[in-house]
Order: structure tokens, then sequence, then C-alpha cells
């Protein structure tokens, strides 16, 4: 009787001697490791994000130069005169339909007659920001002006503290125009633009 009293008493100390210890000492190391795989598993997620916005930046670019290679260009009208003050409006309304962020237009460097163009070149830089998807909608309205024009060149850049899917984009566009004096009737119209040498980077 005294034996099965104290078997009974050392299962109960045993019993109570692992709950000290699971509260004591397995429950914290328990909850630090449950606190360490929340971490991991944020920590995956946020690189996950950011290889996604790596690939975004890389479709992008394909993208573009898909545009570029392959644009097709419908009979465009040469107007007689550069018109920047037209472009830039043109193109300042495209931005702000597309709800992109702040925009900056710079002169570029202007062409004139060469082995392939007898007329002029206006050349304009925008700057600007916003999601990729609203960056190629103002390319394509860009391409689809009355007026014969080029994109020369897409510049893409995203930085550390922007949202995902959101780039800051350089556009240079080169505007095409004959002078009155090299051309009879006002305006002409061509199937393609003059041949480049830009580069989309």
């Amino acid at each position: 009787m005294n034996e099965h009293r104290a078997l009974i008493g050392y299962t109960l100390a045993l019993v109570l001697i692992s709950v000290i210890g699971f509260c004591f000492f397995l429950w914290p190391t328990y909850r630090r490791i449950t606190a360490l795989d929340t971490q991991i598993e944020a920590l995956v997620d946020r690189v996950s994000l950011a290889q996604a916005d790596a690939d975004l930046l890389v479709e992008a670019h394909q993208e573009l130069e898909r545009l570029a290679s392959v644009m097709d260009y419908d009979l465009k009208t040469v107007p007689t005169r550069g018109d920047l003050p037209g472009l830039r409006s043109a193109i300042g309304s495209f931005v702000s339909e597309l709800d992109l962020g702040d925009h900056d237009f710079k002169r570029g460097r202007d062409s004139g007659p060469s082995d392939t163009w007898s007329g002029s070149s206006l050349a304009l830089n925008v700057d600007t920001a916003g999601p990729f998807e609203c960056v190629y909608g103002l390319l394509q309205r860009i391409e689809s002006l009355p007026r014969l024009v080029r994109v020369r060149q897409v510049m893409l850049e995203r930085q550390k503290d922007m949202e995902p899917g959101q780039v800051l984009a350089s556009i240079s566009v080169d505007a095409y125009y004959l002078p009155e004096e090299q051309q009879a009737g006002g305006t002409t119209t061509l199937s393609s633009a003059p041949a480049h040498e830009g580069a989309m980077q």
C-alpha cells in the first residue's frame, strides 16, 4: 500500500515537474520559435515582392523593345513646323488622363536634313513617374498622335522607396516636320518614320 502511494506520488511529482518545465522553459522557447517563423515568412514575402518588381522591370524593357521594333506607323501628317507648344500640350494631356505623377519637359537636340530625311525633327524629353501600365499607355498615345513622331528612347528606373509596380520614366520623342520651303501643299504624309539610330535602354 505504501509502495502504491509512493508510486502515485512520484508520478504526480513528475507531472508537476513537466508542467513547470514547460511553463518556464519550453513555452518561452516555443513562443520565440513562433515569432521567428513569423518574421521569416514576412522576409520571404518581401524577397518575393522585390523579385516580382525586378521581373516586372525586365518584362517592361522587353515589351518596350518589342514596341520600338514592330511599331506600326499608319499614314501620318508631317506639319510645316515643329510646333513645340502643341506637342507639349498633347503629351501633357495624355499624362493627366493617365493619372501619372508630376512630369517635366526638356528640349532635346533637334536634327536637320540628312541622307534619309530631307526635313527636320524636334526633340523633346518627357520625365514622369507612375505605374508601368500607365507609362506604357503614355507611349502608345504618343505614337498615336496624328503627326509623325517617333519614341526614340525610353529609360526606366525604380527607386527603393517606390511602391510596387511604380517606375520613373524618361521618354525621348522626335517629332518630324517639313518647312514650307521644302514641300508644296503645306503638309505631306509618310508611312514610316525616317531611319534613326535611337536605342531602347
